[in-house]
């Protein structure tokens, strides 16, 4: 009686537990809100970019190829920089002022896609878009970041 009792409280627990994670979302059938932070240029040509979602999850996708899932952050972590954003007013700011290295900022809501864009030394930068995009590549774990760097 007592194994039973306290198997169906760990069922139970487990059952509890399972309910309240975050549903992991495939990239490609994913059509709300992401953030996009990537870089790219130089000799090689190589971009980068890291793609957020509001639940926390990460993608990471090398030169236009498939997006591949990345350690997630916090999904409170996450719905702050979307407020972020959103006080940026980022869907409706665009900043074109590409280098040969390049740094960029994509906000894909609703129908909406906006994409602000700076370079190294080549412009002044907005610096409001530069502390954010810094601001991100903290958050991720600082062995997975291949290149990732201030634009400073």
């Amino acid at each position: 009686m007592r194994f039973l009792l306290f198997f169906l409280l760990f069922l139970g627990g487990v059952l509890l537990w399972q309910g309240c994670k975050s549903q992991k979302i495939a990239f490609d059938d994913y059509k709300g809100p992401k953030l996009i932070f990537g870089e790219g240029g130089g000799f090689a040509g190589t971009v980068n970019e890291y793609i957020v979602l509001p639940n926390g999850q990460v993608f990471v996708r090398k030169n236009n190829g498939a997006a591949i899932v990345y350690p997630k952050i916090k999904k409170r972590v996450a719905k702050k920089l979307f407020k972020k954003a959103d006080k940026m007013d980022l869907i409706h700011t665009t900043y074109q002022k590409p280098g040969n290295m390049y740094y960029y900022i994509g906000y894909q809501k609703d129908d909406l896609y906006s994409k602000s864009v700076w370079g190294r030394e080549d412009h002044l930068i907005n610096t409001a878009l530069d502390s954010f995009f810094v601001d991100f590549f903290k958050l991720l774990p600082k062995e997975k970041v291949a290149g990732a760097s201030s634009s400073k």
